[in-house]
């Protein structure tokens, strides 16, 4: 009788391993759920962080060109100018280009607090000049935080529509390169396209 109770295994020792096993999918569940809103959360809010950053990184604001003459003709040609840069510029997806600043235009204010107010990373200034057959531009590229000059350039060229054109896809190219931008062969086509003849 002694070996046989000996034997028997008691009713409290089998109970708990349905609770145990009960227990273990309970926390395989929560982990999955947990790891499941984890993965959720990091594919939404982790590349809009990215893609906040580098917007901010990579903002610019171009600036009126100022015109060495005071006729007007060549003012509307500086403006003229400076508006194909900036649609130029808007169309590298890596910039965040703001509209034109024309309210900047005899401003005596500096350059840190212009870009503060547009909130840009970036600020670009340019100078035209405009002789008979000949065209001088003076670029600048500026750190609006630091008012530190990133890049500065000044191209010659004669007065043509093609000349006029492909000098300014060449500054559109140059200031992606100095800001370290990689320019797809999209970009590239519509940066080149020619366009009306005006």
């Amino acid at each position: 009788k002694h070996n046989k109770q000996d034997r028997e295994i008691p009713k409290e020792v089998i109970n708990p391993k349905p609770e145990k096993s009960k227990n273990r999918k309970t926390k395989i569940i929560i982990a999955f759920f947990t790891m499941l809103a984890l993965l959720l959360l990091g594919y939404f809010a982790i590349p809009k962080l990215f893609k906040s950053s580098g917007s901010i990184e990579k903002s610019i604001a171009v600036l009126p060109f100022r015109s060495l003459s005071n006729n007007s003709t060549q003012n509307y040609f500086s403006d003229g100018f400076m508006e194909e840069l900036l649609n130029n510029l808007q169309k590298v997806k890596e910039f965040t280009v703001r509209s034109r600043a024309d309210q900047y235009r005899n401003t005596t204010k500096t350059i840190e607090s212009i870009g503060k107010e547009m909130n840009v990373k970036y600020l670009i200034k340019g100078v035209v000049d405009r002789e008979e057959d000949s065209l001088k531009v003076w670029i600048k590229l500026i750190d609006a935080e630091t008012n530190k000059l990133i890049w500065s350039n000044n191209y010659i060229s004669e007065i043509s529509i093609k000349q006029i054109f492909f000098l300014q896809t060449e500054i559109a190219k140059e200031i992606a390169g100095e800001l370290k931008t990689f320019l797809s062969l999209e970009e590239i086509l519509q940066i080149e396209k020619r366009p009306t003849e005006n």
